[in-house]
């Protein structure tokens, strides 16, 4: 049951006036015409919550591993700066903005040049240029021999910028 990136809740309303009424309504059509209901994650989301958690040792273990392994690549890339990761499952990294002027251009440079896809850094907390580097948000989930394959590219893309 490990979730990352699954979405369980739900919405209650207490004391609701005319106004409120409206927003629950359209929230409850929004609901049941397009998101429907997420019946097998709910489902596992229980098992999960009740469920032991003898597992979590191990992949905290491997979680960890696999973050070093990132951090470690990433320092072979001349004038990178990384932002060690302390928590979750990604990290973030800044690399001089050169002939690009954002971080989209960047990625969307290096998707179609070598196949490695990294989240822009605009499309969470950082701006698309700051201290004069685009940022990125990597995941490190992938096996190892991934994230190696990953950031090998990501050095080859940069040395031919």
């Amino acid at each position: 049951y490990l979730m990352c990136g699954d979405r369980v809740g739900w919405f209650a309303f207490y004391n609701v006036n005319e106004r409120l009424a409206e927003l629950r309504d359209a929230l409850f059509r929004l609901c049941t015409t397009r998101l429907s209901a997420n019946a097998p994650g709910q489902l596992a989301a229980i098992a999960a919550l009740e469920g032991g958690t003898a597992h979590l040792e191990t992949m905290l273990l491997e979680i960890k591993q696999r973050a070093r392994v990132m951090t470690g690549c990433l320092r072979d890339i001349p004038n990178i700066k990384i932002v060690e990761p302390q928590a979750g499952f990604y990290l973030w990294f800044g690399l001089p903005v050169g002939r690009f002027g954002n971080d989209l251009d960047f990625i969307r440079e290096l998707a179609n040049q070598e196949a490695v896809y990294i989240l822009p850094g605009s499309g969470f907390t950082r701006t698309a240029v700051e201290d004069g580097r685009v940022w990125f948000r990597a995941v490190f989930l992938p096996p190892v021999e991934d994230i190696r394959e990953g950031v090998a590219r990501i050095r080859c893309f940069m040395a031919s910028a």
